[in-house]
């Protein structure tokens, strides 16, 4: 046995020293080697960076810009290739090409001089000065008269509050006796909540003076959202907050004040509530009442559901995933049945579903349906093998259309003299509904258009039945545009998009040049909107007349950098590129990757 030392070196039987210095010498030339590569890798890998990652799927963000906004995939300008040949009938007819007869030119120009009239009458109803109320807003003076005030708050409690559920209903209607027996001591975070609540009822307040309370309940929301606007203090970290910020974009969507941007505020909304907990269940919390928890559950699923529903109408995406809250549901409980001194709630059941919770809750579901099959139901008309998304898209269009309405007729109630039922009204005067015609329009128009393709010249007349049930949803669609732009829309491109559908399926259909038919069609649509945007122009001067000089301090359009977002027409695109009347920003030809 040899014994020998860690350090000492280990030496073979019969090994010379010779033998052992080159062995050494050997062995340290590798080890200088290695660290000389070791520092040169070192080196290269300050400088360059990581190769990537072998077949990794490529980033693709898809979306349209439109002027200063980005529009994702389930925007509504977004349409997958629905307008192809719209569009290549456009490029065609609307830019005076070589060859073009005098009076198609004419035709043109008298488009484009209507739908620039349509644009002014819009700026200048968009120029009320609501920036009054910014300023200075009085909210006081600003609650109308009992009356009117007791049918705005009964239509708000009959709609939207049994859809988002925001308000513990004994306690607001507690403030609200309290408010007319001494309304110069009430809160002013009440006559908040309170206006937020009149404006929504607005919508769905039918009496003759009705242009005057939708005019109003603008002047409410400004109000409200200056009283928001100001500096966040620790004392605005309250219920009352939350509460308000909920009722101010349903309110905004309702009303169309910029509802097509309200992921913003909802993102806001959406921090707001987790800065104060909300997004952690109330039974993991100390100190929290039984009304108090369980309006923190309500408030939180209406927060998740306008911020779902605000990412979907902008096609921007869900800020939060399920695995960052842990709230629990609401429960079924009553209004009446819980208070500050309710130990153990009794669970039942709402005494009476209308349609109009029926309709509102199916809405979104039906919508999600068809964003997502969107992009394969595209690919259907081509590719059998997408079909079912082509069918469920289509199914799911035609339902939204022909919900039932929310009241039957009365057996003593002529048709001429009812009023609309609230969901019919919500569709004409509710700013969200524009996307919604949007959406299943073009999903008509393309399955309509596949058919035509399909059958062929020969078979045209012979399946002319079967088309005539989906043409008669676009001929609904067209009048509820009408009824639209002659209560509250500004934006006249979405009737014009119907019009130019219904018009190349009729050409299409009799086998003639689209052309002059689509052309026609959409000067008679470009001045009768016109001529009901200039009536309304006229009743709502009579309601709130504009002072001569008076300036709109929030009209941005006009911003000199070009960067200015116009929201009151929100057309397909920029009427003044290449004198085109009509620039559809929906072509997939622009899609940013």
């Amino acid at each position: 046995m040899h014994l020998y030392s860690y350090g000492s070196p280990v030496v073979e039987p019969g090994e010379s020293h010779q033998e052992e210095a080159l062995r050494n010498k050997d062995l340290l030339d590798r080890i200088r080697n290695l660290e000389a590569q070791l520092a040169i890798a070192k080196l290269e890998g300050t400088t360059n960076p990581p190769p990537p990652v072998p077949n990794a799927a490529p980033k693709r963000l898809g979306g349209i810009i439109s002027k200063t906004r980005f529009l994702g995939g389930t925007h509504w300008m977004y349409s997958h290739g629905a307008f192809d040949d719209i569009a290549y009938l456009f490029a065609k007819s609307t830019r005076h090409p070589s060859g073009c007869s005098d009076a198609s030119s004419e035709q043109v120009d008298d488009i484009t001089e209507s739908m620039e009239k349509c644009k002014a009458l819009a700026k200048s109803m968009k120029a009320i000065p609501y920036s009054q109320w910014l300023a200075n807003p009085c909210f006081r003076d600003a609650v109308p008269v009992k009356g009117i005030a007791d049918q705005l708050v009964n239509a708000y409690f009959r709609t939207s509050e049994s859809i988002y559920r925001i308000l513990h209903i004994p306690s607001f209607m507690k403030e609200y006796r309290q408010y007319w027996d001494q309304p110069d001591v009430s809160n002013p975070v009440f006559i908040v909540k309170l206006l937020l609540v009149m404006s929504i009822g607005g919508c769905f307040y039918q009496g003759p003076d009705s242009t005057h309370y939708r005019v109003e309940s603008k002047k409410w929301i400004f109000a409200a959202q200056s009283w928001l606007s100001t500096p966040f203090e620790k004392a605005k970290l309250h219920m009352s907050t939350i509460q308000i910020q909920c009722l101010l974009i349903i309110a905004r969507q309702y009303c169309s004040i910029s509802g097509d941007v309200v992921w913003i505020a909802a993102g806001t909304l959406l921090r707001t509530a987790m800065q104060m907990g909300f997004h952690r269940d109330p039974a993991s919390l100390p100190k929290i009442g039984i009304l108090q928890g369980e309006m923190r559950r309500r408030l939180w699923a209406t927060i998740i559901e306008l911020n779902i529903q605000s990412s979907i109408g902008s096609g921007m995406p869900f800020l939060i995933t399920e695995q960052e809250w842990d709230t629990a549901p609401p429960a079924n409980i009553d209004d009446v049945e819980i208070s500050e001194a309710t130990n153990n709630p009794s669970l039942q059941s709402q005494d009476r579903v209308t349609q109009l919770n029926i309709n509102m809750v199916d809405l979104p579901l039906r919508l999600a349906l068809l964003l997502l099959h969107r992009p394969f139901a595209a690919k259907g008309m081509k590719d059998p093998r997408f079909y079912y998304s082509r069918k469920i898209c289509l199914e799911s269009a035609v339902t939204i259309l022909k919900y039932p309405s929310s009241e039957p007729l009365l057996a003593n109630q002529s048709v001429d003299n009812m009023f609309r039922d609230d969901y019919a009204q919500l569709k004409i005067v509710g700013g969200g509904f524009k996307s919604i015609i949007t959406y299943t329009s073009t999903i008509i128009f393309h399955e309509l258009h596949t058919q035509l393709k399909e059958d062929g010249p020969a078979m045209v007349q012979q399946t002319k039945d079967n088309r005539d049930s989906l043409k008669q949803c676009l001929l609904d669609l067209l009048d509820l545009s009408v009824d639209r732009v002659t209560l509250e829309e500004n934006n006249v491109m979405v009737r014009l998009l119907i019009v130019i559908t219904l018009s190349l399926l009729d050409s299409t259909e009799k086998g003639v040049d689209p052309e002059p038919v689509v052309l026609d069609a959409a000067k008679k649509s470009s001045l009768l909107c016109y001529n009901l945007m200039s009536a309304r122009m006229a009743e709502t001067n009579a309601s709130l007349p504009v002072e001569a000089g008076s300036h709109n301090a929030l009209d941005i359009s006009e911003d000199p950098l070009g960067f200015g977002m116009d929201f009151t027409m929100q057309n397909f695109g920029d009427q003044d590129i290449q004198g085109s009347w009509l620039k559809f920003a929906c072509d997939d030809g622009v899609l940013w990757h």
